[in-house]
């Protein structure tokens, strides 16, 4: 028996609105500020822009103060725009405060407290890390996620062995742990153990397509593109470096390495690019500045390099007087030779 057209038209509308009237039950059902804050996040699911997003869930938290899960997500987003972009430090600042707020509305908020952890680790606060880290293993000792985030922190003081130890415990525990072999993969570059160090970090990035743990994704490609290039694998460190730039467009750390990569491989207008890319993020990069007065030097156009050391300098960067000075010369040459006929 044929179905006909129209059947199939109606058919399709009447699931439509079963759909309809299925999601509106079940939003009706739920409080309403739960509600809202679902519709806020169907709203900006598909936004890229980070700022954007962040001014939609300040509008929000100032509505609902003692709603902890947008307040998560607001500090996440500062923390995202924090990392890897040291000019930033308002966004770094900004993450930490919210956090903090969340803990004093539930102290054992365990995203919170993790969350909070890895901030103070990056910014070199290590005994405020270790003091939630080590709350945290007395509320989940047998998670190996905090294990690692504990191997981290020691990591971060050179406290190798304690590192090693946590990082193995936390593998342990949970072979998958992608972080507790990049703990592993860093400890055997320090040894300058090459061959070991890429298994660990291939290892990590393995865990991370298996597990779907995303967010460890740009740590371990950005560590296994470093280590590729100290193998002499240097194609396959620029490839790495592209998929972090592509994954993360706004981690500015990724754009300073893959420019790295390019400048090594004589790619200086490559070089020049995403080192653009990377002002664009933020315009107070003063590695960018300097990288970019290598490039243009490397071209031969003295003018722009001299202008792009300036702009270094100005941001703390120490250069030989003497290279300077040359290179003034060499500039006010060039600008003589542009102006004769």
């Amino acid at each position: 028996m044929k179905i006909s057209p129209n059947f199939k038209k109606y058919f399709l509308r009447a699931v439509i609105s079963a759909l309809s009237l299925a999601i509106t039950v079940f939003l009706l059902a739920l409080p309403f500020k739960q509600t809202q804050f679902l519709l806020l996040r169907a709203a900006h699911q598909n936004e890229k822009n980070l700022e954007t997003k962040i001014a939609a869930y300040q509008k929000f938290v100032k509505k609902y103060p003692y709603y902890i899960s947008p307040r998560l997500k607001l500090a996440w987003f500062y923390a995202q725009l924090s990392y890897g972009n040291p000019a930033q430090r308002a966004y770094y600042n900004n993450a930490i405060e919210q956090y903090q707020i969340i803990l004093k509305l539930n102290a054992e908020n365990k995203i919170a407290m993790a969350s909070l952890a890895d901030l103070y680790s990056w910014d070199k606060k290590f005994t405020d890390a270790e003091k939630l880290l080590e709350k945290l293993l007395k509320l989940y000792p047998k998670d190996a996620w905090y294990h690692f985030k504990i191997a981290l922190n020691y990591l971060y003081q050179g406290m190798d062995e304690k590192a090693q130890d946590e990082a193995k415990l936390s593998l342990s525990l949970n072979p998958r742990n992608s972080g507790a072999h990049l703990v592993l993969g860093s400890l055997y570059e320090k040894k300058e153990n090459i061959p070991a160090a890429l298994a660990e970090y291939k290892a990590a990035l393995q865990a991370v397509i298996d597990s779907k743990q995303y967010n460890q994704e740009i740590d371990a490609r950005l560590r296994l593109g470093r280590m590729y290039f100290k193998a002499g694998l240097i194609f396959d460190g620029v490839q790495e470096f592209e998929k972090v730039t592509k994954i993360s467009p706004r981690f500015i750390e990724g754009y300073l390495e893959l420019a790295n990569a390019y400048y090594y491989l004589g790619l200086f207008d490559k070089s020049i690019s995403t080192l653009n890319s990377a002002l664009k993020i933020s315009i107070g990069i003063p590695h960018a500045y300097r990288m970019l007065g290598l490039c243009y030097l490397r071209k031969t156009d003295y003018i722009a390099s001299l202008a792009y050391f300036k702009k270094a300098q100005a941001l703390g960067v120490q250069l030989d007087v003497k290279f300077i000075e040359a290179l003034e010369q060499a500039a006010k040459e060039q600008q003589k030779k542009q102006k004769t006929p």
